[in-house]
């Protein structure tokens, strides 16, 4: 079963408008409109394009094309949708304003329309916090982690049976802190944005502290919006040691070199616009919704984007480090998987990527990068002493050793 996420993924042959009025409302006019939809034709019911083609279909079937969807459901539904916002989803994909002019009218809202209507609503909101809006292998290419388990009809059925959608919905959701710290920044940069969001900070020399002037006065204005930084109550232009402790704050959050100083690269990440961190946001809850949440009890967690692995035992952090990670154009493949060993202090050896692309070009320009990086050239098992290679004369498909780094 796959549902169609997507209205230009659509290749439109036909289209069957369905309405009301034209079956009844009865459990035949159920039946039909089921028929409609699992045709393999487009079907619009009041303008909406249904997308749950195969799973709607069978929900009904195997319910005997009666009706579940009682007001009070209803209204605990679309109050679902609506806070959908704050998981960076969008209301407008689920139906919402139509459901809505349904539900408020006493008679409409135990329409066939608003029955089906409602249905595929559900399980296309379910199966976005189930499996995730876009599929994983579609956008990140080397993701091989865990999906998670079930189908937005069997939790359709489950919501049912205990009678309070809210309550239920909330095994969906993923329990990760991570996630809920998404969301909370989801809100703030949101708040942020629609107070105006921030300038951009001029570009110059380096700010250090003792400095003073009108860049100044923006750098300090620029952190505030975020937090990093405590306006004076005497405000002044002055780049004062609070001042660069809160560039540092700055700096580690954003995986940058802690320096306390504002040059190209910190320059760069405040000049990011609010727009840019909102979209960030929403495309890493996207990301945890891939994931399974059933990690159990101790697990690793590797954040490629920070560089950070952290250990946790019964949901509590115990242990943290910093990690190496890919590059953009060399990422870090995504997996989950359980670990079976691990190795401490373990000898490296540079992969072939990496040895080609990086290593070897640093030791034609000088032999002594191999010293620096603690590095080794072994034949086979034995080492061979560097300074007697014409590495001028070796290529990728000319290579005939091995470079490994020692703990």
């Amino acid at each position: 079963m796959k549902l169609c996420l997507n209205k230009l993924n659509l290749v439109v042959t036909a289209l069957i408008a369905v309405s009301a009025s034209t079956f009844g409302q009865s459990s035949e006019a159920i039946r039909k409109y089921t028929e409609s939809i699992s045709s393999g034709l487009p079907t619009e019911v009041q303008g909406q394009l249904i997308y749950s083609t195969t799973l709607l279909p069978e929900f009904y079937f195997e319910n005997q094309f009666e009706r579940v969807w009682t007001r009070p459901l209803q209204a605990s539904f679309l109050g679902l949708v609506r806070r959908s916002y704050d998981h960076g989803l969008n209301p407008a994909d689920y139906h919402f304003s139509t459901l809505n002019q349904l539900h408020m009218d006493a008679v409409e809202s135990q329409s066939t329309d608003a029955e089906i209507l409602f249905t595929d609503a559900f399980l296309l909101y379910a199966s976005h916090f189930l499996n995730g809006k876009l599929d994983p292998e579609e956008v990140e290419g080397e993701w091989q982690a865990v999906r998670r388990e079930g189908n937005a009809k069997t939790f359709l059925q489950l919501c049912l049976a205990s009678g309070n959608i809210e309550e239920t919905f909330k095994q969906l959701k993923p329990e990760s802190d991570s996630y809920g710290g998404l969301v909370k920044a989801l809100r703030k940069y949101r708040e942020i944005q629609a107070a105006g969001g921030w300038n951009e900070l001029e570009a110059g020399e380096t700010l250090k502290p003792g400095m003073a002037g009108s860049r100044v006065t923006a750098l300090k204005h620029r952190l505030s919006i975020e937090g990093f930084f405590l306006m004076e109550e005497e405000p002044n232009d002055a780049y004062s040691e609070e001042l660069a402790n809160a560039v540092r704050e700055f700096q580690v959050h954003h995986g940058l070199e802690a320096d306390g100083n504002v040059g190209k690269l910190t320059l760069a990440s405040l000049n990011i616009p609010a727009t840019a961190k909102i979209a960030k946001l929403r495309a890493n809850m996207e990301r945890l919704r891939w994931i399974s949440q059933d990690m159990g009890d101790h697990y690793v967690f590797v954040n490629i984007a920070d560089f950070t692995m952290k250990v946790y035992r019964a949901d509590t952090l115990s242990y943290q480090q910093s990690v190496v990670v890919g590059k953009p154009f060399r990422k870090t493949p995504v997996f989950s998987d359980m670990m079976t060993y691990f190795v401490l202090n373990p000898y490296w050896t540079v992969p072939p990527t990496i040895l080609f692309n990086d290593v070897l070009p640093e030791v034609k320009k000088d032999v002594a990068y191999l010293k620096v990086k603690n590095m080794k050239v072994l034949k086979g098992n034995t080492e061979v002493d560097p300074q007697t290679i014409d590495w001028s004369k070796l290529s990728r498909s000319n290579f005939p050793y091995t470079i490994r780094q020692d703990p």
